[in-house]
């Protein structure tokens, strides 16, 4: 059996190191994919849905219900975080890279500062998408029975 021996200024620089490691994984664990939803201000519009039905006129809101948006959302916020890997010089001038980059496959791969940071970027993404998303679609179409169309205006939620 081999003894290690360390100093204590060593020994106390591993620990400062392993609690500054706990802290960083506690901070990710709250911050599950799961979760970023409900970190971020608003969630991107997907759809219209019938909201009320008074009368013959049927009222539509736009609905952040759907997955479909929010997860090209989410892959666009781990994708901000691609792994670029490091350009080797090959020749005199010439410059080529080691491996492709890699971008991260689950939101627990990022770190907790990556992660705050892609909730800051859906923050400021999110409302230009739905801004546009009302401009595109302001208003539906109704097909009665008979056939007759009517253009109804959707509402904000």
């Amino acid at each position: 059996m081999v003894k290690l021996e360390i100093s204590y200024e060593e020994y106390r620089d591993l620990k400062r190191r392993i609690e500054e490691l706990e802290r960083e994984q506690a901070k990710a664990k709250v911050l599950s994919i799961k979760r970023w939803a409900y970190q971020v201000n608003e969630l991107p519009i997907d759809t219209i849905r019938i909201s009320e039905n008074i009368g013959s006129i049927p009222f539509f809101r736009y609905s952040q219900e759907a997955r479909e948006t929010w997860e090209v959302f989410v892959k666009l916020a781990k994708h901000v975080h691609t792994r670029v890997t490091p350009y080797e010089e090959s020749t005199i001038h010439s410059w080529t890279r080691k491996t492709c980059d890699k971008i991260p496959r689950k939101c627990e791969d990022l770190t907790y500062e990556e992660q705050r940071l892609s909730i800051e970027m859906l923050n400021e993404l999110i409302p230009i998408y739905n801004k546009y998303f009302k401009l595109a679609h302001p208003e539906i179409c109704i097909i009665y029975r008979d056939e007759k169309r009517q253009f109804v205006s959707v509402e904000d939620a």
